[in-house]
């Protein structure tokens, strides 16, 4: 609960105590002066309560000092029993509300207080009755006081340790969420770096084997550059589903801009051309220069399966003229 609650709850409770003392004092047998003492003292006390409930920060202070006061006041010329319980109430009001100084001086003011107020007002008889007071009892009260005090010192050290833990952990937590919101954030930029990226490589993959429709069913894929197994591999992943999709009949392989043709490189366009005849579509090659043809007629790799033409130009009017591979009595291309 919070502080706001626990005045309340002693608020009420000694506005209750207050008015069950009064009219125990008024079917009583106390004097005049006792009576009209318990009366009046539940006029402050539940002005403090009103005072409370309309917010007033100062309750806690003004409640431990109407106390005291009232102790001062209503303290009686005969001390034996008031001394070592009356003081008391304020000092365990004070530890529970306020600090462990309000504690104690609260305890030490009502005593001296109280004291001071029976002797003036008794005279002979108060002194009396103070010289007899036990010491023993004055220490007793005096440890009670002090174990109030301490008592006091030790919850609120708790409580202050308590709180920075609280506060230390809040901020613990704050720390990971504002991580966990930085970690999203670069966790939402490397995925959008990274789709840009995939993006940049597939367009990288769409230059490197592009794939031309020169007319209905005819395709046109030129060859630039090196080729190695991942591109040999690309090429005739990307030539197969151009080929399917779009029921090709015929796919010109331009090798014109190969530079270095080699065994792996001749033997991928020939696998690329036999999956390609698989689904049965034409193969031509066209652009062969005269180094790659002494360079693979010095690896003995021949290309008998495979048409070869000078241009797609060639190409083109070899299709168009019925010179190609066909079945039912159809001309063949390959001859």
């Amino acid at each position: 609960m919070s502080k706001f609650a626990y005045t309340s709850i002693l608020l009420i409770t000694i506005v209750a105590a207050s008015l069950l003392f009064a009219i125990l004092s008024l079917v009583g047998n106390s004097s005049m002066a006792s009576k009209l003492m318990s009366s009046i003292s539940v006029v402050p006390c539940a002005l403090l309560l009103f005072a409370h409930y309309r917010g007033w920060r100062w309750t806690p202070q003004a409640l431990v000092i109407t106390l005291i006061v009232l102790i001062i006041i209503s303290a009686p010329t005969n001390l034996q029993t008031t001394v070592f319980i009356s003081p008391l109430v304020p000092c365990v009001i004070a530890a529970a509300l306020l600090s462990p100084w309000w504690a104690i001086g609260s305890f030490l003011v009502a005593f001296v207080g109280a004291v001071t107020s029976a002797a003036l007002r008794g005279g002979v008889t108060s002194i009396e009755s103070i010289q007899t007071l036990k010491s023993e009892n004055l220490i007793l009260l005096l440890m009670t006081a002090v174990g109030i005090t301490v008592a006091s010192g030790v919850l609120r050290s708790a409580q202050q340790a308590a709180l920075a833990s609280a506060r230390q952990a809040e901020a613990e937590r704050d720390q990971v969420e504002l991580k966990s919101r930085e970690l999203a954030t670069a966790n939402d930029q490397m995925n959008e770096q990274i789709g840009q990226q995939r993006q940049l490589l597939e367009l990288v993959s769409t230059l490197e084997t592009p794939v031309v429709q020169l007319a209905d069913g005819i395709l046109f894929s030129p060859v630039v550059g090196h080729v190695d197994t991942r591109r040999a591999q690309a090429l005739t992943a990307r030539l197969l589903r151009a080929v399917a999709d779009q029921r090709a009949r015929l796919v010109i392989l331009d090798i014109g801009g190969v530079v270095v043709m080699d065994t792996a490189v001749a033997q991928a366009l020939l696998l690329t051309a036999r999956s390609l005849r698989l689904l049965g579509c034409d193969v031509m090659i066209s652009g062969i220069s005269a180094g790659v043809a002494l360079t693979l007629t010095d690896l003995g790799i021949g290309l008998e399966d495979i048409k070869t033409v000078r241009s797609p130009q060639e190409a083109l009017t070899l299709f168009a003229s019925g010179d190609k591979l066909g079945r039912n009595g159809k001309a063949a291309l390959f001859n």
